[in-house]
């Protein structure tokens, strides 16, 4: 099976997202959709349970994905970043076609699991790689 990885978008985490959204749109630089901000539980592959929310919202910059993240609680690796480096870039994600064989190789290469989002997605710690996060998630066909 060909397990080709293709660009889905770039996170941003930022401090308040409806202040971003409404200086962005201020601006008319980003195409900001009509739906509403999606709230998401993280899970730590070390910690039984949750470990925080987030706010995301997905916009567009001149056809580049765009996730804006908004850490809302918790420690999660969102806030940590933000807590470190200040508002910027977060993640590359990735889909690919068969995320456990993914997984299973990336485990092979040494590449540490930072978060699960959901089951068919998964944060991974590049180490000193530019200090963002890799995500990988399953194509939805």
């Amino acid at each position: 099976m060909d397990n080709k990885w293709i660009f889905s978008h770039v996170g941003i985490v930022v401090k308040d997202l409806n202040k971003t959204l409404e200086y962005y749109r201020s601006l008319g630089i980003f195409e900001i959709p009509k739906t509403t901000p999606e709230v998401l539980v993280g899970r730590n592959p070390d910690v039984d349970g949750p470990v925080g929310e987030i706010l995301k919202l997905d916009v567009s910059l001149q056809g580049l994905n765009i996730e804006l993240i908004q850490p809302l609680s918790g420690d999660n690796l969102q806030q940590r970043f933000l807590d470190k480096y200040g508002e910027g870039m977060h993640h590359v994600c990735f889909e690919v076609s068969d995320v456990n064989s993914t997984r299973l190789e990336l485990a092979e290469k040494g590449v540490k699991v930072a978060c699960h989002i959901r089951k068919e997605t998964t944060y991974y710690n590049t180490g000193d790689y530019g200090q963002m996060l890799l995500e990988i998630r399953q194509k939805y066909r």
